[in-house]
């Protein structure tokens, strides 16, 4: 059974890591000398994104946790199904929402594989943070 700090560190990981990213894309916009367009659908997108990725920590804890040599190649594909989860969430979000400037002439097939794209730094940076909560706690 896994210690509640754990879930907390998982927690913080998950919301440091896709608030960071909207953070920085924020202040590298209103540099620019912008705001963006899609800020709302980005805030959105971006709480659901830390929600799954906690979740998506939860599951990875709980494999590293058992024996057997399947235990990493699982958490890589948890990670790959998060990403692929990621995007989709981002996609839906703004399919169904008002259109903006940013994002109204683009086919969803292109979004989908933009958001993979886009997000994959932000979903490696919180599978790092796993494995490093995971190497700390164990030694």
């Amino acid at each position: 059974m896994m210690d509640v700090r754990i879930y907390r560190l998982l927690l913080v990981v998950s919301a440091a890591v896709w608030f960071g990213f909207l953070i920085f894309y924020t202040v590298v916009s209103l540099i620019e000398g912008t705001v963006p367009d899609d800020l709302p659908e980005r805030i959105v997108t971006y709480i659901l994104s830390a929600g799954l990725t906690f979740g998506a920590g939860i599951l990875t804890f709980r494999i590293v946790d058992r024996r057997g040599f399947w235990r990493w190649p699982a958490v890589l594909l948890i990670a790959l199904a998060a990403l692929l989860l990621h995007a989709a969430v981002g996609v839906a979000i703004y399919v169904y929402s008002p259109p903006t400037p940013a994002w109204m002439d683009y086919p969803p097939l292109a979004m989908f594989s933009s958001a993979v794209i886009y997000n994959s730094p932000v979903i490696s940076s919180a599978f790092l943070g796993f494995a490093a909560i995971h190497y700390v706690r164990r030694f």
